[in-house]
């Protein structure tokens, strides 16, 4: 495991006494726990809860320069990726990681992402790989696919005597016609029907929802990662996940784009058309018994999960870094006596 000091950024460190007091105020007023409301909160409280449980020494958000050291991982913000590059081209940062909730596209804010003083691009699912090299090419060799977990402990059902017979409907950014079309289907096959709406919900509202859910249906264009499907999962909620036929960000048509990334047979389904959707809300009854969430979710995307695969690539670098370094002394020609 690598056993140097972590730094995790979401902001950019304060530089002068006067920005860090007003940081430390600003945390007091709004109650964040060191900047773990900031960036993507889910992708943030999920590496510094598994780095805690995995004895992994870390500062998450330092008011001061001075606790910058070892490895360092910008989550997000890239007045914080400014920073960190300046911090290892002055040798204060030995490894530098950057993402994965930095920007949609990688050739925006001027393609910082290819400065070479980053170790490793993040990215959380090869499709979002496979897109990031498309638009920035010398980012070959350097990205490193890694999802965050979710809580198992939080995100688990508790037994009641009411069964779930709910069906619950997650919409993020599809179209209203879609939205009313999935909600007559399953009200006509006798499936009551909660709502769901990206951005206007507490997590302790979604939790209450998918307690009461047989299953649940996902309407996303798409998603890099989709945490709020693997909180399903985890609340043994299987998905019935809409996959569209195109996707269009910035202009571009993305052919190769998912709605679900981490999507198998053990946690749910996923369908395009209405036709497809009709189907498998007939074959529900047999369905649903197939189905595993919570159980493939404890043995693949739990925190801990999570913090072990990015450690493992923590180590894979420093590694491979130690070799070069070492390969450079040993081929340095011996100056003359």
């Amino acid at each position: 495991m690598a056993s140097a000091h972590w730094t995790i950024l979401t902001e950019a460190v304060p530089i002068g006494w006067q920005n860090r007091l007003r940081r430390s105020a600003r945390r007091l007023l709004t109650w964040r726990l060191d900047g773990l409301d900031l960036g993507h909160p889910s992708v943030t409280r999920s590496l510094a809860r598994g780095l805690g449980k995995l004895g992994v020494a870390f500062t998450l958000n330092p008011i001061s320069p001075r606790a910058i050291s070892g490895v360092c991982m910008v989550l997000s913000s890239v007045a914080a990726l400014r920073q960190a590059i300046e911090w290892k081209q002055h040798g204060k940062v030995r490894l530098l990681l950057a993402g994965p909730n930095l920007m949609v596209r990688s050739n925006e804010h001027g393609g910082i992402l290819a400065a070479p003083e980053i170790d490793a691009c993040v990215v959380p699912s090869e499709w979002v790989a496979a897109a990031y090299l498309d638009d920035l090419s010398p980012l070959s060799h350097r990205i490193r696919v890694w999802y965050a977990g979710v809580d198992e402990f939080y995100w688990a059902p508790h037994r009641s005597a009411t069964p779930r017979t709910n069906a619950l409907i997650y919409c993020k950014n599809a179209d209203a016609e879609l939205l009313r079309s999935v909600k007559s289907i399953l009200e006509g096959a006798g499936w009551p029907t909660i709502s769901i709406n990206y951005g206007s919900y507490s997590r302790k509202e979604y939790r209450a929802a998918l307690q009461k859910s047989k299953f649940a249906v996902f309407l996303s264009a798409s998603e890099s990662q989709g945490i709020a499907l693997a909180e399903s999962w985890a609340m043994d909620v299987p998905t019935l996940v809409w996959q569209p036929q195109e996707l269009v960000i910035g202009g571009r048509r993305y052919t190769r784009f998912s709605s679900s990334p981490y999507l198998n047979e053990m946690v749910g389904a996923r369908w395009t058309l209405r036709e497809e959707f009709e189907q498998l809300v007939a074959r529900l009854p047999a369905l649903i018994s197939t189905f595993s969430p919570r159980a493939w979710l404890l043995s693949n995307m739990t925190d801990v999960h999570a913090a072990r695969r990015l450690t493992d690539i923590v180590d894979e670098l420093l590694e491979a870094q130690t070799t070069s370094s070492t390969l450079a002394r040993t081929s340095a020609p011996t100056p003359p006596a």
